[in-house]
């Protein structure tokens, strides 16, 4: 019994985290775009390097709620 709860668990966790990796690449892809649209592309570039900047553009973007 335990080796197949083990086994759900398991299949539970990779589910959740494929789920957010696509969550993910698409709020990254979506932050491309915007940047792009207004001729920020630089921005874009530098952020993929600089998660703090990342994070800023994130918000200023709407894509994610200041913390």
């Amino acid at each position: 019994m335990d080796a197949a709860l083990d086994y759900i668990v398991a299949e539970g966790e990779a589910r959740g985290e494929a789920r957010g990796e696509a969550r993910g690449e698409e709020k990254v892809n979506r932050l491309g775009i915007l940047l792009s649209e207004s001729g920020r592309t630089n921005d874009f570039l530098k952020s993929l390097s600089d998660k703090g900047l990342q994070k800023k553009l994130f918000v200023e973007f709407g894509l994610e709620k200041a913390k």
